[in-house]
Parts: C-alpha cells; sequence; structure tokens
C-alpha cells in the first residue's frame, strides 16, 4: 500500500509539473502571437522607414542640384554686380569728361565772343582811323567813298587790321602836299597792249 501511495504521489507531482509546463506552453505560444504581431508592426515600420530613407536620397540629390543651381546663380549675380560697377564706373567717366567738355565749350564760347568784340572794335578803330586820315589828308581822287567808309578813292588809305595805317604810306603821303598822286585809269575800250612773241 505504501508503494500505491507513493507512486500516486508521483504521478500528482508529475500531473501538476505537467499542468504548469501546459500553462507555460500557453504563455508562450500567446507571447509568440504578440511577438508575431510585433513583428509585423515592425516589418511594416521598416519599410516606412525605408520609403522615408529613399524619399530622403532623392530628396537629398534634389538638394545638391538646388546647391548647384544656387552656387550658378550666386556667380550669375557676382558677374552681374561687377557688370553694373563697371557700367557705373563707365558713366561716370562719361559724364565727367562730358562736364569737362561742356566746361571747354563754354570757355571756348566765351573766348569767341571776347574775340567777336575784339574784332569789332578793331573794326571800328580802323573805320575811325581811315575816317580820320581821310580828313585830314584829302586827295584829289574821288570825293565819295560810295557807302564804304573803309576804302577813301585817291586818298590811298586803306584800313588796318590792327586799327593802324601802314607807315609807309603815311610817310609819303605827309611828304606831298597834296596827298597821294592818282593811278590814271584805263578808258573804257581801251586794252593793254601785249606783245606778241
Amino acid at each position: 500500500m505504501r508503494e500505491v501511495y507513493e507512486r500516486s504521489l508521483k504521478l500528482d507531482a508529475e500531473v501538476r509539473t505537467i499542468d504548469s509546463m501546459g500553462a507555460e506552453l500557453a504563455r508562450t505560444r500567446a507571447d509568440i502571437q504578440e511577438l508575431g504581431s510585433v513583428r509585423q508592426e515592425l516589418v511594416a515600420e521598416l519599410q516606412s522607414i525605408e520609403g522615408e530613407v529613399a524619399k530622403t536620397r532623392s530628396e537629398s540629390k534634389r538638394v545638391v542640384d538646388i546647391k548647384a543651381d544656387i552656387e550658378t546663380f550666386q556667380q550669375e549675380i557676382k558677374k552681374g554686380r561687377v557688370a553694373i560697377e563697371n557700367e557705373t564706373k563707365t558713366r561716370a567717366k562719361n559724364l565727367e569728361h562730358r562736364q569737362g567738355m561742356e566746361k571747354t565749350m563754354a570757355a571756348l564760347a566765351r573766348e569767341i565772343e571776347k574775340l567777336h568784340g575784339e574784332l569789332a572794335n578793331a573794326e571800328k578803330r580802323a573805320r575811325a582811323a581811315v575816317a580820320a586820315a581821310a580828313a585830314a589828308n584829302p586827295g584829289p581822287g574821288y570825293p565819295a567813298t560810295y557807302g564804304d567808309p573803309e576804302m577813301v578813292y585817291g586818298g590811298n588809305a586803306y584800313p588796318d587790321p590792327c586799327g593802324m595805317l601802314h607807315q609807309a604810306q603815311g610817310g609819303a603821303d605827309a611828304a606831298t602836299p597834296y596827298g597821294s598822286v592818282p593811278m590814271p585809269h584805263p578808258s573804257y575800250g581801251m586794252q593793254p597792249r601785249h606783245d606778241m612773241g
């Protein structure tokens, strides 16, 4: 009887062990199922991450292209700035040159106006000198000047550009008591005779 009792105790212990192992197996199966679902979630998340990585790589390539375009644009902007600076300097030089030319032209215009005034004064002085010489030394020539005060016929007086009479003519007129002798004029219809050789 004792052996049977001990065997029954041993069987009870084995049954409890088997029940415990069954419960552990059930828990293990539940864990496996849970891990399977977690694995599926992780796989889905990994696929999403891989898609994001591929997208990021594509975007990074676009970023590289965009950086290259930005560098090109920066170089073009730099060239444009240099061209604008050169154009500004050129315009400044042209403006300075133009202002200098305008000043020079204004100075020349003033000088020309001054010369015109001096020329007019010289002409007035020359006419006055001719008139004074004609009045002081009248000749036997034509008494009228035909409206030209710069020429006196018979008096042999001509206006000097500087407002003075020729010294030689003045001396000759002063030495002659009756003024200069007029040159004879050829008669109408008579031509000078040329020797035919």
